[in-house]
């Protein structure tokens, strides 16, 4: 098992990159989550958003730690994405990992519209 936890952070559009983390060779899965209602000072999170701003969230995987694939990838919209009863606090996308040895993973977070803060974690098992 391996975590790469993004504490609450603010982070302008553009591309951020966090990790890598070594995967252990009987990891199978990927999960990353993003707490959508965090905020820190007036940078609201995903959930205080307008709709123009959004995120891509790719889970990456690479063999050598120079050659990076993206193996799945969301995007996670500004706005309250759920039902009035159940906001949508947390957006979460998952996907099996490429078998090997020695492999890395890492979570590329590419944002558009407004800065947002973001707190999340990849976790793999």
């Amino acid at each position: 098992m391996a975590v790469i936890d993004i504490p609450t952070v603010n982070i302008t559009p553009g591309a951020h990159t966090y990790g890598p983390i070594a995967l252990a060779d009987t990891d199978t899965y990927a999960v990353f989550s993003i707490d959508r209602t965090v905020s820190r000072g007036s940078v609201q999170g995903f959930n205080g958003q307008p709709s123009t701003t959004s995120a891509r969230f790719s889970i990456e995987q690479s063999s050598d730690g120079i050659n990076w694939q993206e193996i799945i990838a969301g995007t996670i919209p500004g706005g309250i994405i759920g039902a009035p009863n159940d906001p949508g606090d947390t957006s979460i996308i998952g996907v099996p990992l490429w078998p090997g040895v020695n492999r890395s993973g890492r979570v590329t977070v590419n944002s558009t519209g407004a800065p947002v803060t973001i707190k999340g974690n990849l976790t793999t098992s």
